[in-house]
């Protein structure tokens, strides 16, 4: 589909709005160790530091464990109270807000957050100790809270690319006012959310007119923010930013699939420390490797399907053409029935018994090319097939594969993203030589596929996928 629209563009979103008050720390979820040399150390002494009278309220539903108000306490907060929505009435929480220049938001549901303190004393006094120069600051659900746009259902990531207007993507917003035309996402990379966030970002333009800053923020890992509206990170993972500018196109709709094109994204690790209005880094961790951006158009034209060519889909090929000229690679004689009326135009080889030397001479003639093959049998086709092949599919050859092939078509292949489900966050993926038909290209399939068991919908290797790409 086709669309035209006025973007109501604001090249980097902070830049409008940003009180430049207090600071801010969003951490991921993940559970905190009280070492020196753990995740949460550089991004949790942050808010201990710049809480300037050394005191923090620590807030939750119903969690009175002591572990994180002590936390605080050897990182040098004089006083921490521990106060829940359950079980401390209104009047104790503001009395402790009140002598507090920091705010601590444990993770659990955000909604309880927005039920139990949207316009009321609460939330005022919260504001107002940002606007003071303190530290407002979450983990998990209590970080998804800070957002000017909160989503406070469990929505999954194939649910929101396929209709960011399904019953799950519910986003609600006057709570804080603290990180304007904002939605953050926590549990990144780990539970799969990419989908999700942007999914959300569409929901929230659809019904506002602005496309907000996406923040999705990995397990264990952390955004500090300055009052000058820069960002600082720390922790394991790592933090995914989208932004739009005025090249962005956003479209969602009821009951759409989401569409999105020139959607900026930047992804950060600890070390770095980035300006969002002027999109600068002003600190980079040690040993950064600079990888440079691809310069210019792919060529290739590949169409990838999920299952078998049909009769009906080969004749709107042919109908395409005005001489089609076919070679078609096989290994099973259903395959070579399929394409019994196409025999006219349609060089036949099979794989692995035929010579694949005799369509060398052909190749520079063939309009288009099937592959039918299994993955084991593709990849070894990838490694045999002429080299005069492979440059006429690089260089834009019309080619029918399978969608399961999609990993092996790039100029690598990453392994391992399926043997467990902490393979990227422990280092142990391994790159392979692809077919190189689409040259500069890595591709990693299966990103948002979810399972059920036990009643529980999960990406048991959304992490590796989500950040295989990247990596």
């Amino acid at each position: 589909m086709r669309f035209a629209l006025t973007l109501l563009f604001t090249l980097f979103l902070l830049s409008q709005n940003t009180h430049a008050q207090g600071y801010l720390m969003m951490a991921g979820g993940g559970a905190e160790t009280n070492f020196a040399s753990g995740w949460a150390h550089v991004p949790y002494s942050f808010l201990a530091e710049h809480a300037h009278n050394d005191t923090i309220t620590v807030l939750s539903f119903n969690d009175t464990s002591p572990f994180i108000p002590d936390y605080f306490k050897s990182l040098g907060a004089s006083e921490v109270f521990n106060k829940t929505i359950q079980q401390h009435s209104q009047d104790q929480i503001l009395e402790a807000l009140s002598k507090s220049s920091g705010v601590f938001m444990k993770g659990g549901s955000q909604a309880d957050y927005l039920d139990a303190w949207r316009n009321t004393p609460v939330a005022e006094a919260i504001q107002n100790i940002w606007e003071n120069g303190g530290v407002i600051s979450g983990t998990s659900a209590g970080a998804m809270a800070i957002g000017e746009f909160i989503s406070v259902r469990g929505s999954l990531s194939a649910e929101n690319l396929g209709d960011p207007f399904n019953n799950f993507n519910i986003i609600e917003t006057n709570f804080l006012d603290i990180l304007p035309n904002s939605v953050v996402d926590t549990h990144y990379h780990e539970r799969g959310r990419q989908g999700r966030l942007l999914g959300m970002m569409g929901r929230i333009y659809a019904q506002t007119g602005d496309i907000p800053l996406g923040i999705g923020i990995d397990d264990q890992t952390a955004v500090m923010v300055y009052p000058d509206g820069s960002f600082k990170f720390g922790g394991n993972g790592s933090v995914q930013i989208f932004f739009a500018d005025e090249k962005t196109e956003l479209l969602a709709q009821n009951q759409q699939q989401l569409q999105a094109s020139n959607l900026n994204m930047r992804q950060f690790v600890a070390g770095y420390h980035w300006n969002p209005n002027t999109d600068t880094i002003l600190e980079r961790p040690d040993g950064e490797i600079s990888i440079p951006a691809l310069d210019g158009e792919i060529a290739t034209n590949i169409r990838f399907r999920d299952e078998n060519w049909s009769l009906s889909r080969l004749n709107l090929l042919a109908a395409e053409e005005s001489n089609p000229n076919w070679l078609l690679v096989y290994r099973r004689s259903s395959s070579l029935d399929l394409f019994a009326p196409f025999e006219s135009h349609t060089h036949s080889v099979q794989f692995p018994q035929g010579d694949l030397n005799e369509i060398v001479d052909l190749a520079e003639n063939y309009t288009r090319v099937f592959i039918a093959l299994d993955d084991r049998d593709f990849q070894d086709f990838v490694q045999e097939s002429p080299e005069a092949l492979n440059l006429r599919i690089a260089n834009g050859l019309a080619t029918e594969l399978l969608s399961e092939q999609m990993p092996m078509t790039g100029k690598h292949i990453i392994r391992n993203l399926n043997t467990a489900s902490n393979a990227g966050f422990n280092g142990n993926f391994l790159l392979a030589d692809g077919a190189n038909f689409t040259p500069e290209v890595v591709f990693v399939s299966d990103v948002f596929e979810m399972i059920q068991s036990g009643g529980i919908t999960y990406s048991p290797y959304g992490e590796n996928r989500g950040s295989a790409a990247t990596w």
